[in-house]
């Protein structure tokens, strides 16, 4: 995925079209403790008009939320997080919700699921990490599979799984969490 997200960076106007894929390529590479990814996830918030429609703000909000939850700030997950429900809610597109509510409830945000939830968001909504890996295992997603082997303490396997996907920030903050 990276290399086919940095072509569409290289260059690109800070403009909605290039908003979403500043926002992709600066989740993973945020991932990987690249300080890149921080400042193209910064580059898409700074988008005039980004936070207007669900479309061009989603992978942007998400990236931010996810990498808000690492630092310990629920304050601006929790911004994020009801920016885009509204967006949803304004739009009827509500697939950007399961992921920032299932922040927000790691981030120790007290919310509710949003209907309908796959179980893999519900799971980890609702607290259950041995049951979320489970499902996360289960739809092939090995990064939140780890998160969620970390919380339900098996640090050891989750942080082997980031240290495969090269997820140098998930390895610290699994570390952090553990200390």
């Amino acid at each position: 995925a990276e290399s086919e997200l940095r072509p569409l960076v290289a260059g690109a106007a800070d403009d909605l079209l290039a908003a979403p894929s500043f926002g992709y390529l600066g989740r993973l590479l945020m991932r990987k403790g690249l300080p890149e990814g921080d400042d193209l996830i910064d580059r898409g918030l700074a988008v005039p008009g980004v936070s207007e429609t669900l479309l061009r703000f989603g992978s942007v909000a998400t990236a931010a939320i996810e990498r808000a939850w690492f630092a310990g700030d629920a304050a601006t997950v929790e911004r994020l997080r009801r920016q885009v429900v509204d967006l949803a809610a304004a739009s009827k597109a509500f697939d950007w919700v399961g992921t920032v509510t299932m922040y927000a409830a790691r981030a120790g945000l007290d919310v509710t699921a949003p209907e309908p939830c796959p179980p893999a968001f519900l799971y980890v909504i609702e607290g259950d990490s041995v049951r979320a890996a489970a499902a996360w295992a289960k739809v092939g997603d090995p990064y939140e599979r780890a998160i969620e082997l970390v919380r339900s303490g098996a640090v050891d396997e989750g942080v082997a799984v980031f240290e495969r996907l090269g997820a140098t920030r998930a390895i610290q903050w699994a570390r952090d969490l553990n200390l």
